[in-house]
């Protein structure tokens, strides 16, 4: 086993450029620029006993494998040891934190973590801990700590490919300006707190083809007490968590696209107190209340959209300025578009708005379409006619309000007669 593993480590090293020399006890010395192999555990001949150890007598860049076994140990990475540490098979190589600290701690730059199964830390403890910059934790599961990872102050860290569960708190934490974090192709499931939460200004944060669920909490979690910016949330998959699917707070200059956020027992998203946010082809489907809540959002897009199936489809409250287009907005059980009395100048138009029990209501200030020929909405339930076949009604599609009189800011003027009827006009015109 040990030949073999050799072989297949030094052939992907060398691939990469990097010079081996397999180190076998503590009394191995490399040249200048070359990285030492340490082996924990197995049958060779002065192999480590403890991984600790191995770490300690490491050099910066060097490698320390750790074969297959149960290690009672609890893991620090100091700043000067900056190795890779890597399991031989995560589904048999364990580190058991005893309850007694963090199950690993690192405090140096460029770690890399891979293969190991990470469980039992001491409560309000971390199965890892980061605080340090340009590390990478792969293909771990981790799990039954407090959380299953804490990022502190971090930069230019990526959590990818681990899975991360039944932790007693968050699955990810990341705070204070915890900086450019990646994380991708996670499964983050079935812990007791949010799956990930982001909070105290980190700026940044790269979210991809995650899988999200069963959470006993919030799904995702953006922003905290004060201002972050730059994220871009991207085909993850953030479903029958017992909170609200994607909330976040204090959000500016951020990109949501591609999300599936579906069977949350709250809203599916939540937006608050946010600014230039685009949410574009998220699917947001079969959540226990609304699709989606905006309250305090400001110019914001929010386009080619599905809110299909939920309780209510959008509720926008004390929202300025926002433009909600090309969205399909379609079987909720209560309101398919509801506006509050305090949401002033947002731009709703060229949405499909089809089979809710009540497809708008608008007791507010906003527009319903984009003027003529631009046009309004499609309604399912618009009962007017075309008369001159410009694909548009004569006359307006009124939006159920609180007000007594038919007025612009409770009607879409220039209502569609079928289905993604801009699109045929737009055909059309180009003729």
């Amino acid at each position: 086993m040990k030949k073999i593993n050799v072989i297949l480590i030094t052939g992907f090293l060398l691939l990469s450029g990097l010079v081996i020399n397999p180190a076998y006890g503590k009394d191995s010395i490399s040249a200048p620029n070359e990285k030492n192999i340490f082996y924990v555990g197995g049958n060779g001949t002065g192999n480590y006993t403890h991984i600790q150890d191995a770490i300690d007598d490491a050099s910066p860049g060097d490698i320390v494998f750790v074969y297959s076994g149960v290690y009672n140990e609890n893991l620090f990475f100091s700043n000067d040891k900056s190795v890779e540490l890597i399991g031989e098979d995560v589904n048999s190589t364990f580190i058991n934190g005893t309850e007694s600290d963090n199950v690993v701690s690192i405090y140096a730059d460029r770690v890399k973590i891979n293969g190991f199964t990470l469980t039992n830390s001491r409560q309000y403890n971390n199965g890892i801990y980061i605080n340090s910059n340009n590390n990478v934790i792969s293909g771990n599961f981790i799990f039954n700590n407090d959380n299953g990872i804490e990022i502190y102050s971090s930069k230019n860290t990526i959590i990818y490919n681990n899975f991360i569960a039944y932790n007693n708190a968050w699955g990810i934490y990341l705070w204070p300006d915890a900086d450019n974090i990646k994380i991708i192709g996670n499964t983050i499931s079935d812990n007791e707190g949010p799956g990930v939460q982001t909070s105290s200004g980190s700026n940044n944060i790269f979210m991809k083809n995650n899988i999200v669920s069963n959470n006993n909490n919030h799904g995702i979690c953006i922003g905290g007490t004060s201002n972050s910016s730059g994220h871009n949330i991207l085909q993850n998959t953030i479903n029958h968590n017992n909170g609200v699917g994607l909330f976040m707070s204090l959000v500016t200059n951020s990109n949501f696209y591609g999300n599936t956020v579906s069977d949350n027992l709250y809203y599916g998203i939540a937006i608050f107190e946010s600014n230039n946010i685009k949410l574009s082809f998220n699917d947001v489907s079969y959540n226990s209340m609304s699709g989606m809540i905006i309250m305090k959002l400001t110019n914001s897009k929010i386009s080619n959209n599905e809110f299909s199936c939920n309780e209510d489809g959008i509720i926008i409250e004390r929202s300025q300025g926002n433009v909600i287009s090309e969205n399909e907005i379609a079987c909720n059980a209560v309101y398919g578009i509801k506006s509050t009395s305090n949401s002033t100048n947002n731009l709703i138009y060229h949405n499909n708005i089809v089979n809710n029990t009540i497809n708008g209501f608008d007791a507010g200030k906003n527009s319903w379409d984009n003027g003529y020929p631009s046009g309004g909405n499609y309604w399912s339930d618009y009962q007017g006619e075309d008369n001159n076949g410009d694909g548009i009604g004569d006359t307006p599609y009124i939006i159920s309000s609180n007000s007594k009189s038919l007025t612009k800011s409770n009607s879409d003027n220039y209502p569609f007669m079928s289905y993604n009827g801009w699109e045929k006009k737009l055909l059309k015109t180009l003729r």
